[in-house]
């Protein structure tokens, strides 16, 4: 029979504690599902939203036959760097297709969209974050909210469109009410949109590798 020192007992009883606070760690921070897919039948182009810079209002119906994402954007979260590289990635990528990305600014998440004028989020990217003179290829709509009882109507339907949360945990630093299940859980949430008009798949936020949606993309321009 094996004996055990008194330095051995100190080395289990902390490999025991390790191993109890991964598993609360783990049940504190809920699921999540990078890539989730929608399987609504309705479409897109019965919705329009107004551009950023005020110039019109676009019906989304006249961007039948292309493929595009949506982004919800925010000038100052720890996330904009990287999801504003992958945007431009994308766009150089798939330059040439019917592709196209939308950016609907927004301030529900820690309040980390306050600027409200085109000038102002285009001067900020450019000058600040990711800044250097950085210059985002995408089209910008107005500032809205995405969830919530002044949730823009676009946004209800996309979450409506049978595209399953992304997350089970809702983090702190919403500026919103009520939550509900199927709510954008943060900055940088994103939609896919087939040429048909409807959604295809949600994306995480966490989603910043131009991997995560790039085949997905291509596999859609191919259709």
């Amino acid at each position: 029979m094996c004996c055990y020192t008194r330095r051995h007992w100190i080395t289990l009883r902390m490999i025991r504690s390790i191993l109890l606070l991964g598993t609360l760690v783990g049940l504190s921070m809920g699921e999540i599902y990078y890539t989730v897919n929608c399987t609504g039948s309705e479409d897109i182009y019965q919705y329009n939203a107004t551009l950023l810079d005020g110039s019109a209002t676009i019906n989304f119906g006249d961007y039948r036959g292309k493929v595009f994402v949506i982004y919800n954007v925010a000038s100052f979260c720890g996330m904009t760097n990287a999801t504003y590289h992958q945007i431009n990635y994308l766009a150089s990528k798939f330059a040439e297709d019917d592709f196209l990305i939308i950016g609907f600014p927004c301030d529900n998440f820690g309040q980390l969209e306050p600027a409200s004028s085109y000038d102002e989020i285009v001067n900020g990217v450019k000058y600040v974050r990711p800044g250097g003179g950085f210059v985002a290829n995408l089209t910008y709509f107005e500032k809205i909210d995405v969830n919530g009882d002044n949730e823009h109507p676009i946004y209800t339907y996309l979450k409506q469109a049978n595209c399953p949360y992304t997350d089970t945990e809702f983090r702190t630093g919403l500026f919103y009410s009520p939550e509900r299940v199927s709510d954008v859980r943060w900055n940088w949430e994103k939609f896919l949109i087939a040429k048909d008009g409807k959604p295809y798949k949600r994306y995480h936020y966490s989603t910043m590798d131009p991997a995560y949606l790039e085949d997905d993309i291509a596999y859609l321009l191919s259709q």
